[in-house]
């Protein structure tokens, strides 16, 4: 469990939170399989050959390496 869950919060409520994160293994399953769907429609969508037709498409790859960055960085947190 990664530290985020509980920073900034007192003993009692990070006691709380570590036993209520670790029952909660099927929702954060299913909560990484969601992301993971997602990573994998916008890896989809970055190599179609109609992506590559637009003067732009320097920062559309680089918006969707940063959305991918970010999902994997949410299911880091959601990981045991």
């Amino acid at each position: 469990m990664k530290t985020v869950w509980t920073k900034g919060l007192d003993e009692e409520h990070s006691s709380e939170m570590r036993t209520a994160f670790l029952q909660g293994t099927l929702v954060r399953e299913r909560i990484i399989e969601i992301i993971n769907e997602k990573i994998n429609t916008s890896r989809k969508e970055r190599i179609t050959k109609d992506a590559y037709e637009t003067p732009n498409w320097g920062f559309k790859q680089a918006d969707a390496c940063g959305y991918e960055r970010a999902m994997q960085e949410l299911i880091s947190i959601f990981t045991v």
